[in-house]
């Protein structure tokens, strides 16, 4: 499964505790002012499948919590 969610209005990557089989997911470009940042109980999920990560453009200054993240292939990002 899939998520191309670019260019949208997006701050908090939240709300994925059901999608156990997300493999790609893609967040760059979102129209924030603030920093984009990542629910645990998401990321402790999406962690198990999760293989490709784009999320650049989004001010993101403290990339701590992707550390539950550790099974990429591909990661994108402006940090």
């Amino acid at each position: 499964m899939d998520r191309y969610l670019n260019k949208n209005k997006i701050s908090t990557i939240e709300g994925l505790e059901w999608c156990e089989q997300l493999e790609e997911l893609y967040v760059s470009d979102q129209d924030i002012n603030e920093e984009m940042t990542f629910d645990l109980g998401s990321l402790a999920v999406i962690s198990k499948t999760l293989r490709v990560l784009e999320c650049d453009n989004n001010n993101i200054k403290n990339p701590g919590n992707l550390a539950y993240l550790s099974i990429f292939s591909k990661f994108f990002s402006d940090l």
